[in-house]
């Protein structure tokens, strides 16, 4: 199974009486990582009132955190997460930097505000679906090599070909929830006359979303 995330830093605001709230949702894969760009974001706006976030990491969104920065209690991180996870995003860093106007929005009135703000840059943001892909090694004669690469081809999956005296060898890297289907039809292919074997490694491939 695959996750949607970003591959660079989007930004979007919303105004809500007054108070500004500008919503930051850029990549970040490891704890470190959040911490950096928290701090680099807080020193781009040194004067705002609150840096409230939430963030989710790896293919199954942990570990992951939120925070209300001083907003009372469950007003601002856990709305700004929820709007992570409803929209299953992960590998990520949301923030929501707040100025405040003047007037008091209330506590539901701010857990209202930190959502609208975090679902403002969400849906401003191109997403990027996020799949696991095995390595998948062919290797054939000369005379199968243009069968099973016409299949590769037409199945849209990218392979690098090497040529030996007697031997083409085709590396490819195949979605894992393709993986049993690609292998089932290079077989029945080759009917026996070639090898066909899954490497142990794994990468996950960016596919745009929406």
């Amino acid at each position: 199974m695959g996750y949607c995330s970003v591959e660079r830093q989007f930004q979007a605001e919303v105004v809500v009486q007054k108070s500004r709230f500008i919503g930051i949702l850029q990549p970040v894969d490891t704890p470190q990582a959040v911490t950096a760009a928290l701090e680099s974001i807080r020193k781009r706006y040194p004067d705002a009132t609150h840096h409230c976030y939430a963030y989710r990491l790896g293919p199954q969104g942990q570990p992951y955190g939120f925070s209300d920065d001083r907003e009372p209690s469950g007003t601002a991180g856990k709305p700004i997460y929820m709007v992570l996870e409803k929209h299953q995003l992960s590998d990520v860093l949301l923030v929501v930097v707040r100025y405040f106007g003047g007037i008091k929005l209330g506590t539901g009135g701010l857990a209202r505000a930190y959502r609208q703000a975090a679902e403002h840059v969400v849906q401003t943001a191109t997403i990027v679906e996020k799949v696991k892909q095995r390595v998948v090694v062919v290797e054939v004669d000369y005379e199968q090599s243009p069968v099973v690469q016409h299949y590769l081809h037409q199945h849209q999956l990218p392979f690098e070909a090497q040529y030996d005296a007697n031997t083409v060898t085709l590396t490819l890297s195949v979605p894992e929830p393709q993986l049993q289907l690609v292998e089932s039809a290079l077989q029945q292919l080759l009917r026996g006359k070639g090898d066909v074997r899954r490497l142990e490694s794994e990468a996950m491939h960016s596919e745009r979303h929406y």
